[in-house]
């Protein structure tokens, strides 16, 4: 989104950013040649939004994650439950959040790949980002 000043008119950019201190979640603590997945259930109350990570992979290293999945199409689903948040901490938490207005809106399905694992990182990243 790009903006104007109203006092000097010169354009201003508003990027959401994203920051953690400390520990990082196990999806972003992965190397650059490394891939994981994690499905986050997402929260909403009054224009507030959270995200509650409920199952994760978190690693499959080098090039064989891809041919791995496409043979074995339900290994994601079955090694992400393999990591998933204990059912009875799952409901307890979502009870906790829905008693303070919490509802859950969505689910979102986060995929980490590292910049080495793809060959061609940078250009396909920017493929997504600007026309060529």
């Amino acid at each position: 989104m790009t903006a104007h000043a109203s006092d000097n008119q010169r354009p201003i950019a508003l990027t959401p950013l994203y920051f953690w201190r400390g520990a990082r979640p196990d999806l972003l603590d992965l190397d650059s040649d490394q891939v994981g997945w994690a499905i986050a259930l997402v929260l909403s109350r009054e224009g507030d939004c959270c995200l509650l990570p409920i199952a994760w992979l978190n690693e499959i290293a080098g090039q064989d994650h891809e041919d791995y999945l496409r043979l074995n199409p339900a290994a994601a689903a079955h090694l992400i439950q393999a990591n998933a948040l204990d059912q009875e901490a799952l409901q307890l938490t979502l009870s906790d959040l829905e008693r303070g207005g919490w509802q859950v809106s969505g689910r979102l399905d986060v995929h980490f790949t590292g910049c080495v694992v793809t060959p061609d990182f940078w250009p396909s990243t920017r493929a997504y980002l600007w026309d060529s």
